[in-house]
């Protein structure tokens, strides 16, 4: 670890902890949404660049790509919003007062 994260853990509550793990969380899961957004638009932006050129070559590859673009998009948001719930899990079990660590 380096001294900065050691200082920053020194300095840190068990509540402010907690909290702010689960707000990272939640920002890994607002990323996942973005990334199927971002894959449809790329996915969108293959179709439109291969008919713009016009040569059946270039309609074949956009929309070849296009798909393929969309599902590893799709199947990357599936995988970092079950890694947001893991470490909503893993942050769970290791904090067993974690409800009373979020309140107000």
């Amino acid at each position: 670890m380096t001294s900065e994260r050691i200082a920053f853990l020194r300095k840190t509550s068990r509540k402010e902890y907690v909290i702010n793990a689960f707000n990272q969380h939640e920002g890994m899961r607002n990323r996942a949404q973005w990334l199927i957004a971002i894959g449809i638009l790329l996915a969108l932006a293959a179709v439109l660049l291969g008919y713009s050129v016009g040569s059946n070559t270039s309609v074949g590859t956009g929309v070849i790509a296009a798909p393929t673009v969309l599902v590893s998009c799709i199947f990357g948001a599936i995988g970092m919003k079950r890694k947001a719930n893991e470490l909503d899990m893993l942050l769970m079990s290791a904090y067993p007062d974690w409800k009373e660590l979020i309140e107000d």
